[in-house]
C-alpha cells in the first residue's frame, strides 16, 4: 500500500473537555481549567484543520460524552486512555505512523505554531535520512515533535525538552530544533499567554473566536496577570 506523505496528531496529556477529569490549573476551578485546556486544543485543531494534511485528533475516553459539536462530526478521531500513555503511543506506532512517511504530534497544551511552521517542520522532515524536529517552548518544554522515523517518545509521559532529547538521541538521527512557541504549565506561561495574545501576530495562530475563550479566562483570573 501506498503511503501518503505526511500526517498530524493533536496528542492531549490529560482528559480536556470532560469537567469532573480534567486537571486543575493553578488557582483556576474544575469548569475554568476545562475552559483553559478546551481552547487550547481546539485551538491546535483549528491550525491543523487550515491545512491540507491529513489529521487524527486524540482524546481521552473519559471526554467522550463531553466532546463539542465541532468535534461530533469528524472521523478522525482517536479515543485511548490517555493516563496509559506508553500503551496509547505503541498502539499509535503500530497502527497509525506507518501510513505516512513524515509524522508530527502537537501537545494540545502548546501553542503558537501556524499553519507556516507546519510547512516548515514537513520541509525539514522530507529527506531520505532520519530526521527529528523538535518544537521548544520558552519553559523549556517540548510543544511538537515530527519524524520520519518514531524514535519512540513521550510514552514516560515527560515532555520537558531535555528529557525528550535524551530519549530521541539514542536513535541516530538528524535533529531539528525550533523555538519560541508557548507550553501552558504555570501562571508563568499564563501571563505570558495574555501578552502573547494581545498581538496582532497572534491572529496567524488563533482565531478570533478561540481570543475570545482565552479573554474569559483572563478577566475572571486578572490576578494571576499580575
Amino acid at each position: 500500500m501506498t503511503k501518503q506523505n505526511y500526517c498530524c496528531y493533536l496528542l492531549p496529556l490529560s482528559p480536556v473537555f470532560s469537567p469532573d477529569d480534567v486537571p486543575l490549573f493553578e488557582s483556576l476551578d474544575k469548569e475554568h481549567s476545562s475552559i483553559l485546556w478546551s481552547a487550547l486544543y481546539l485551538n491546535g485543531m483549528e491550525v491543523l484543520t487550515s491545512q491540507s494534511n491529513p489529521f487524527f485528533i486524540i482524546l481521552d475516553e473519559h471526554d467522550s460524552s463531553f466532546i463539542p459539536d465541532i468535534i461530533k462530526r469528524r472521523d478522525n478521531i482517536i479515543f485511548g486512555d490517555i493516563s496509559n500513555r506508553e500503551t496509547l503511543m505503541r498502539r499509535l506506532n503500530d497502527r497509525y505512523f506507518g501510513k505516512a512517511e513524515n509524522n508530527i504530534i502537537f501537545l494540545s497544551k502548546s501553542i503558537g505554531y501556524s499553519g507556516q511552521d507546519i510547512l516548515k517542520i514537513f520541509n525539514l522532515l522530507n529527506s531520505s535520512d532520519d530526521v527529528l524536529v523538535l518544537g521548544r517552548s520558552s519553559n523549556n518544554r517540548i510543544c511538537f515533535a515530527g519524524f520520519n522515523k518514531y524514535p519512540g517518545f513521550f510514552e514516560n509521559g515527560k515532555t520537558d525538552y531535555d528529557t525528550v532529547l535524551s530519549q530521541s538521541c539514542r536513535q541516530d538521527s538528524y535533529l531539528y530544533t525550533i523555538n519560541d512557541f508557548i507550553s501552558i504549565d504555570s501562571a508563568a506561561d499564563f501571563r505570558k499567554l495574555y501578552d502573547e495574545l494581545s498581538k496582532k501576530e497572534s491572529l496567524s495562530y488563533c482565531s478570533q473566536e478561540i481570543h475570545e475563550m482565552f479573554t474569559h479566562l483572563f478577566i475572571e483570573y486578572k490576578d494571576l496577570l499580575k
